[in-house]
């Protein structure tokens, strides 16, 4: 079997659609230079194919099993949250946003929803960036500090902090509205027979990034916000 470094780029990311980022990240073109070997790609831009081959491998070492979110402190889950779903958010919607755009300006008139398809992740990732913030910002410090009894009288009690979290479940349902109207456009992030590459892998990208989009409002919604409206913090900090 050969090693990563003599596979086609093409096949790379045919394996294992998440390469795709890796290659982005480095502007290896997966699409029209798929044929090229990784070592040739990297040859041609003039990058060091072992750092390449890190990211590559990190992507093989994430850890799928199940966390015992329950059990967490409110402050270790909001860490996770931020590690494991903004982090990711903020790394691969520019990304994803990137190929939509491509494959809308290169098949749009083909494909007439695409475009409105690229239209509505790019709107979406302005609300998801200004949402993250708020939270990293706001939220989740005040949350922190109230399971500390530290802030209690400066914020109401916790009447400050379920005033922001109605609204930041009021955008997580906009979010989930937006996401399902691109999962409707693109029949269930199905692509044409004659799809090019990007656009396959822009459709599975939008796929994964539901997958972890949901379990980011889930956390939020039904454990880290729920803690907080049920006053059960401190039993779990």
């Amino acid at each position: 079997m050969k090693n990563l470094a003599e596979q086609a780029v093409g096949l790379l990311v045919a394996n294992n659609f998440k390469t795709a980022s890796v290659f982005s990240k480095y502007q290896i073109d997966f699409c029209c230079g798929g044929k090229k070997t990784l070592i040739e790609a990297c040859i041609q831009k003039g990058i060091n194919v072992n750092e390449v081959i890190n990211d590559l491998n990190l992507l093989s070492k994430t850890n799928n099993d199940v966390m015992p979110f329950n059990e967490m402190s409110s402050s270790d889950l909001i860490s996770y949250i931020i590690i494991h779903h903004h982090f990711y958010t903020k790394q691969h919607m520019p990304i994803i946003l990137e190929h939509l755009q491509k494959v809308a300006f290169k098949h749009g008139e083909k494909f007439t929803y695409m475009p409105k398809v690229a239209q509505l992740f790019e709107a979406l990732h302005v609300d998801m960036l200004q949402h993250m913030h708020k939270e990293e910002t706001i939220l989740f410090p005040a949350i922190k500090e109230l399971a500390q009894q530290k802030t209690v009288d400066v914020y109401n009690s916790s009447n400050f902090i379920l005033q922001i979290i109605e609204n930041m479940e009021a955008e997580h349902t906009t979010a989930g509205d937006m996401l399902a109207s691109i999962k409707e456009l693109t029949n269930n992030f199905t692509p044409p027979e004659e799809a090019c590459t990007t656009f396959r892998i822009s459709l599975q990208e939008l796929q994964d990034f539901e997958t972890n989009l949901h379990q980011h409002v889930h956390l939020e919604n039904n454990i880290l916000f729920n803690r907080v409206s049920e006053g059960s913090l401190s039993l779990n900090d």
